[in-house]
């Protein structure tokens, strides 16, 4: 099947998956073709010489100059048809020229049987009756799937012969006549039931195509959509942000009022509730603009310990709350990326760290990879295991949470950013990802 029977529609309406189907079967048979007129050249050449005696030179000169006649035009048609390469509408009229050939090949083959026989030469007849049941078995592969071509040359080859072989006066060439007859009306329904399968074959390949154009359709809706949604987010991340960002300053001006200590606490644990939940708005918001593709990194030098000191004043609480340590290690290294987004991963890696560490402390430092650097944050937690790394780089996805399965977004953005910005490292240890820039 060609590319070009590919197309939009192709396997919606039933006629036109007809129509695919029944061109797929012409294009079978034209596939066979070399097999089928080399075999003929091949065959017809042995036959030739082994009957050239007991026929007659001249009689088997004249059936092999017929035979090649054909073979020579097969091809010329084959060849033309790879060519062209027609499509499905244009097909039969390669189906009755294949048709067409066949027939033409049967009766050489039929006639070709009664001219080359030898009356008194059993030996003779016996090997031009083998030539014809083998030619005939070869029909079957090369002509099955349009089974108008197997009639046309199986059905003249060997009837014609088997008429010569019922016209004899003894019973030994009466008995290979039937016997021939014999053959026909088995090889009939084998050939048929070949058809079928190549029929049912050939119809399940079109609808399995059929079922992935569907697939790949409503996938690509689907995509569609999903950009859709991501653009409006992306468009209206600003008007989302304010609600936050003003129940942020009420917060804030609650915990400057004079307030009792049991109030102060209730205040304090809004406070961190906003917080948190400014903070995954603020991830979704930033998987959305990824998604929407209107994140363009503004790449710059930029030294690492600007970048390190301003996480580490932001986390350096967190952590003592905690009673962890939080290290920074000094570095005079400098980069080129986005400032704002490789703060935004750096703050990934930490938060994570500290959220999942219970105790002990966490490390933040940095290290040259030959003209790259590493930027690595290590702790005493758990770890992730070496057979949930790739998970953990899904949108969405947290570990060990069986409530809420699917809420983490600390890894999976970054792997949306564009490749000249950076680049995650998969640890071979149980350990925390890193990232290269």
């Amino acid at each position: 099947m060609s590319s070009q029977d590919i197309q939009k529609g192709a396997f919606g309406p039933h006629t036109d998956r007809a129509l695919l189907i029944a061109a797929e079967k012409v294009r079978m048979q034209y596939r066979n073709m070399p097999t089928a007129f080399i075999g003929v050249a091949v065959i017809s050449s042995l036959m030739g010489f082994a009957l050239a005696k007991g026929a007659g030179l001249a009689k088997v000169i004249c059936w092999m100059a017929v035979v090649y006649t054909w073979v020579v035009a097969r091809m010329i048609q084959w060849r033309a048809f790879n060519r062209i390469n027609p499509l499905p509408a244009d097909m039969r009229l390669w189906r009755r020229l294949g048709v067409g050939g066949s027939a033409v090949c049967g009766l050489i083959w039929g006639v070709g049987a009664m001219v080359l026989y030898v009356p008194d030469g059993l030996a003779y007849q016996f090997f031009l009756v083998m030539g014809l049941v083998g030619m005939g078995a070869g029909c079957v592969y090369a002509s099955a799937s349009v089974m108008p071509s197997f009639f046309a040359y199986f059905y003249p080859s060997i009837l014609l012969p088997a008429v010569l072989f019922l016209r004899a006066h003894d019973s030994l060439h009466f008995i290979t006549g039937v016997l021939m007859l014999v053959y026909l009306s088995l090889m009939t329904p084998f050939a048929l039931r070949v058809y079928r399968l190549i029929d049912e074959s050939i119809k399940l390949r079109f609808e399995n195509l059929g079922l992935i154009g569907e697939l790949r359709e409503q996938k690509d809706a689907a995509e569609e959509a999903n950009i859709d949604k991501s653009r409006f987010l992306a468009a209206a991340s600003h008007d989302l942000r304010q609600p936050l960002h003003a129940l942020g300053l009420f917060v804030q001006a609650l915990q400057e009022t004079p307030l009792a200590t049991r109030e102060r606490q209730v205040i304090g644990n809004i406070r961190r509730s906003v917080d948190a939940m400014e903070e995954l708005f603020n991830s979704l918001l930033d998987i959305s603009r990824l998604d929407a593709g209107v994140v363009q990194p503004y790449i710059t030098t930029i030294p690492l310990a600007a970048v390190f000191d301003r996480v580490r004043f932001e986390y350096a609480q967190i952590a003592r709350q905690k009673h962890l340590s939080l290290r920074v290690v000094k570095t005079s290294l400098f980069v080129r990326s986005d400032p704002s987004l490789l703060a935004r991963l750096i703050r990934n890696l930490l938060s994570n760290a500290v959220r999942y560490t219970d105790s002990g402390g966490v490390v933040l430092g940095c290290r040259r990879m030959g003209p790259e650097v590493r930027i690595e944050v290590w702790d005493s937690g758990k770890g992730i295991p070496l057979d949930r790394h790739e998970e953990i780089f899904q949108e969405f996805y947290q570990l060990d949470n069986p409530e809420r399965g699917s809420v983490d977004v600390r890894y999976g953005p970054a792997d949306k950013l564009p490749e000249d910005f950076g680049r995650w490292h998969r640890p071979s240890g149980a350990r925390s990802p890193s990232f290269r820039s």
